[in-house]
């Protein structure tokens, strides 16, 4: 027979249960408390990777060496850096020849007097992990340059304290997209002639790129000072006889944020008459002369000044004659006396005139068009061996010009012995310079 237990077996039962429920819940309720202490509590992560030169270094190994890198925040906020590695790196000075030769042959003595050749590339780092490297079609860079940009051979060997590192990556925003994830490299291809390649990072991608230029079905990677400035959009202009080239060539480029690439938006050529007259061919010329303007950019708005040197080789110059251009997008201005602005060093008679005369800015009446040519007649009397400045233009900058390098060139230079004999003149590359624009 079973025994039915009673009311106080049960009440026991019960009151063992609900002390055992208490309990649990108890542990629930300290549980749920420890995990939101614990959610407050400060986390512990590994220290964040900086990218200093000693990091980097670690990540390309013994065998490659690094040249130059740049710092920057990618779009989901991660620490990066773009850097140049160079293999095989070995070091070339030129000091010795160009204080031997006192002059700096090919490149200008301040953009370097040390090199580092090698095998270059240029690499991306996200968070300490390289991500990419793409190989680059350079296989020397300067190292070291004088710190006082005026230096020159004539002050002999500079010291190691005088020199100091160049700076090669320099990040800024050259597509227009707002962020200074993008650098140029520059390349000499003469002592005026320079080219220019765009490098940079990539977010579409997320990897170092070497951005394209898309002429038609062409696609190269250098151009000719294209990128001078930062903007989405470049010019080029190679006017009559420049380089010698017997055709004007005009050409825009824009850049295409899909593409990642620029894009030749523009271009127009014209047959030239002739290489204008610039005597090119002889050895031993009577006449030289020389266009120059300061490499410092100039504000797009602004008045900058242009002048035309003259050397002489002849004992008999008495008069000079030619016709000085610019490009559309700069204007000679008049004087007060309506006559271009233009003097010589010397009072002598010379006469300047606009082509086309009376016409010389679009507020005179319709078909006037901005003055970009003049002519001129300088009376002279130049020396043996003598180089001076024949005469100095203002040149005004359209306010709406884009970044680039706008050119300003002589044309058709004529020289004249007392006899009214024509001597020959010898205009060579330098007949044209360039105004660099940057926007106000």
């Amino acid at each position: 027979m079973f025994h039915r237990p009673g009311r106080s077996t049960r009440g026991a039962v019960f009151r063992c249960l609900t002390a055992l429920l208490a309990l649990a819940l108890v542990a629930v309720i300290e549980s749920n408390a420890a995990a939101k202490v614990s959610q407050r509590a400060p986390a512990t992560h590994a220290p964040r990777w900086k990218p200093t030169a000693k990091n980097l270094q670690s990540l390309l190994g013994r065998h490659t060496r690094l040249r130059d890198f740049a710092a920057f925040t990618t779009e989901r906020g991660e620490p990066a850096a773009l850097l140049l590695s160079v293999r095989h790196a070995r070091q070339i000075s030129r000091v010795e020849e160009v204080v031997e030769e006192g002059a700096c042959a090919g490149v200008p003595c301040d953009e370097g007097l040390v090199y580092l050749d090698g095998d270059y590339s240029l690499i991306l780092v996200i968070n300490g992990r390289v991500i990419n490297s793409v190989a680059l079609e350079m296989t020397s860079l300067p190292l070291l340059k004088a710190k006082d940009p005026s230096w020159g051979p004539e002050r002999g060997r500079p010291r190691p304290d005088e020199l100091e590192r160049v700076k090669l990556i320099q990040l800024a925003d050259y597509n227009g997209d707002g962020n200074d994830w993008e650098f140029t490299f520059t390349r000499h291809e003469s002592w005026s002639l320079v080219s220019m390649m765009m490098a940079g990072y990539s977010p579409r991608r997320r990897k170092a790129v070497v951005f394209p230029i898309v002429s038609g079905t062409t696609r190269e990677f250098w151009k000719e000072a294209l990128f001078q400035f930062q903007g989405n959009r470049f010019r080029f202009h190679a006017p009559c006889g420049f380089l010698g080239n017997p055709t004007q060539t005009t050409e825009e480029f824009t850049y295409d944020a899909v593409e990642e690439a620029w894009l030749r938006t523009r271009l127009e050529t014209r047959e030239c008459d002739a290489v204008d007259g610039l005597g090119h061919g002889f050895s031993s010329p009577d006449v030289l002369i020389k266009v120059e303007h300061s490499d410092e950019a100039r504000i797009a708005g602004s008045i900058t000044t242009i002048d035309v040197l003259v050397e002489t080789k002849h004992s008999d110059v008495r008069l000079v004659m030619m016709d000085f251009m610019v490009d559309p997008q700069l204007t000679i201005p008049p004087d007060t006396d309506g006559r271009p602005s233009c003097r010589t060093a010397s009072d002598r008679g010379a006469t300047f005139w606009f082509y086309p005369p009376r016409c010389v800015s679009p507020e005179e009446g319709p078909g006037c068009q901005p003055a970009t040519e003049i002519g001129m007649s300088i009376p002279v009397e130049l020396s043996p061996d003598a180089y001076i400045r024949l005469f100095r233009c203002d040149v005004r900058i359209d306010p709406k010009a884009l970044s680039g390098r706008y050119p300003v060139w002589a044309t058709k230079v004529r020289a004249y012995d007392s006899e009214g004999r024509t001597l020959s003149v010898y205009g060579s590359n330098d007949i044209t310079d360039f105004v660099n624009v940057c926007p106000p």
